[in-house]
């Protein structure tokens, strides 16, 4: 539904910022973990030429602990943006996700907003903040749950538990986007969005599928995040409807 919504109201060119987006954080990913481990291996040999244990740069040895370095420092940065990305990702693409959500509205029902820049910006602002609320909620979640994941039956549901959390948390800030041009405040969007748990859940769903894909879901995931926040619009807009929630 909401991608047809975007084919259909010439929305499907915000699909251009993930594809920036990959490659500004994988070629500017790789660049840097690629310096990292020429700095960390030039770094080593000098420890190693002090200690009489210096390695021939032209020799085998060398060449086998920097290729080793060079693969270790890579899939270290993929499994961190795995884990991180989704939220690296909505931080990055928070004035995009602003002004998709604005412009879904508007084609919706015709809704008008005029731009301000200031009030873009603290809408900005705003989603970074909630954004970074939700991670660290999650944090704090993930390690209490690790402790009870000692208990054995409790450790065996613990992934899917880890699942429903991650699409709680990343359908709520894919909510927020309207609650916040609604000019509805955090205390209000929070008890909101936890009557509609059920809601946010779902539409912050395939984004916590998708990351679990190795390496290929942290690429997908901006483009996720753009049809889940149209959907996400379009759901919040009818639930605000039926609810009629007033600002602050």
């Amino acid at each position: 539904m909401a991608l047809g919504f975007m084919f259909k109201h010439r929305l499907i060119w915000f699909f251009v910022f993930p594809i920036l987006l990959n490659l500004i954080l994988w070629v500017g990913g790789f660049n840097l973990a690629g310096q990292f481990s020429d700095y960390l291996l030039n770094y080593t040999n000098e420890v190693l030429k002090n200690m009489d244990w210096g390695m021939d740069k032209d020799g085998w040895i060398f060449t086998v602990v920097y290729a080793i370095v060079w693969l270790s420092l890579r899939v270290l940065y993929f499994l961190l943006f795995a884990y991180l990305g989704g939220y690296l990702i909505l931080i990055l693409l928070s004035p995009v996700l602003t002004l998709l959500s604005q412009k879904t509205e508007e084609k919706l029902n015709g809704a008008s907003y005029p731009f301000s820049m200031l009030q873009f910006l603290n809408d900005i602002m705003r989603s970074v903040a909630v954004t970074l609320r939700n991670f660290s909620m999650e944090l704090v979640l993930i390690i209490v749950l690790l402790a009870f994941s000692l208990i054995p039956p409790l450790g065996l549901i613990l992934p899917f538990v880890l699942l429903f959390i991650s699409a709680y948390f990343y359908g709520f800030s894919m909510v927020d986007y309207t609650l916040e041009r609604r000019g509805i405040g955090v205390s209000k969007s929070i008890k909101f969005i936890r009557n509609h748990s059920g809601s946010a859940m779902s539409l912050g769903t395939p984004m916590a599928l998708v990351l679990l894909i190795p390496f290929l879901g942290s690429l997908l995931a901006g483009f996720i995040a753009i049809v889940s926040v149209v959907a996400a619009t379009l759901e919040s807009v009818e639930l605000l409807d039926q609810n009629k929630l007033k600002k602050n």
